[in-house]
């Protein structure tokens, strides 16, 4: 049952583990007390939470996939700070003097949440993945496609075309591989995890000198529409993921039943 790797789940976890690395970057630099500590903290809890999603979900082992995936995760962002240099990937780290530390230290935490997370999901049983695991499962892809793209164009500079097919090819990339693992056809859920970035864009705005309460009443919708439309592409490629490769689990996986459910129905 766990002989081969799930090449799935090794693809879609990494993009998720960096854009769980990003959205504590993040976090961290939106935060005014910028503690190098906090940053740490956040790469252990989402490590852990991406680790947790694996297992839960899938028949996979929790000390092979997760840990595959958190020392590649870490390596990619590792080997492009090396290729882009500090200027061009200051928005990977906390704002410190030191980048390498931080890091490093980051790298160390991500290993130990995600196998940690791994474990404690693996003592139960595996169920049906459920809206709000598909919503942070969609999030953390979609958010890791971006940070992919963004780093391939500061490798790239001048390449603008290239960039902007694969600014808008990135949302229904982010659901088509989000689709991939989950055993349902969710389509919806699978391209819905950017309403989750409405929150984060309406805070970042009210953290800006001078915003005011228009800037944020403007933040709000356009975010809103803006997510919509990508939730809109999500749901394509998602769709496109269902038809092309349909859910490999094993029999005994209880997502099996309602994926095969879903598959003989409309939606």
């Amino acid at each position: 049952m766990h002989a081969v790797i799930s090449v799935r789940w090794m693809f879609a976890g990494t993009l998720a583990m960096i854009g769980g690395h990003f959205l504590i970057t993040l976090g961290t630099r939106l935060t005014s007390a910028q503690s190098t500590w906090l940053y740490l903290a956040g790469a252990l809890v989402s490590g852990a939470v991406v680790g947790a999603l694996m297992v839960r979900h899938a028949v996979v082992r929790p000390w092979r996939e997760p840990i595959f995936v958190s020392v590649l995760a870490m390596g990619l962002l590792a080997g492009a700070y090396l290729v882009s240099g500090f200027d061009a990937t200051r928005w990977l780290v906390p704002r410190t003097s030191d980048v390498w530390l931080p890091l490093a230290g980051a790298a160390v935490s991500c290993l130990v949440g995600t196998l940690g997370g791994a474990m404690l999901a693996r003592r139960a049983r595996l169920e049906p993945p459920r809206l709000g695991t598909i919503l942070v499962t969609s999030l953390l892809v979609g958010v890791g496609v971006y940070v992919v793209i963004a780093l391939v164009a500061t490798m790239t500079p001048g390449s603008d075309v290239a960039v902007a097919i694969a600014v808008f090819g990135g949302c229904p990339l982010a659901g088509f591989v989000t689709q991939l693992v989950v055993p349902a056809r969710q389509p919806w859920a699978c391209g819905a995890g950017w309403f989750v970035l409405v929150p984060l864009l309406v805070v970042e705005v009210e953290t800006n000198l001078g915003a005011t309460a228009t800037d944020v009443v403007v933040a709000t919708v356009g975010g809103a529409l803006i997510a919509g439309i990508l939730t809109l592409a999500g749901y394509l490629g998602a769709r496109l993921a269902w038809w092309w490769f349909p859910p490999v689990v094993p029999d005994a996986h209880p997502a099996v039943a309602p994926a095969r459910l879903a598959s003989r129905s409309g939606g």
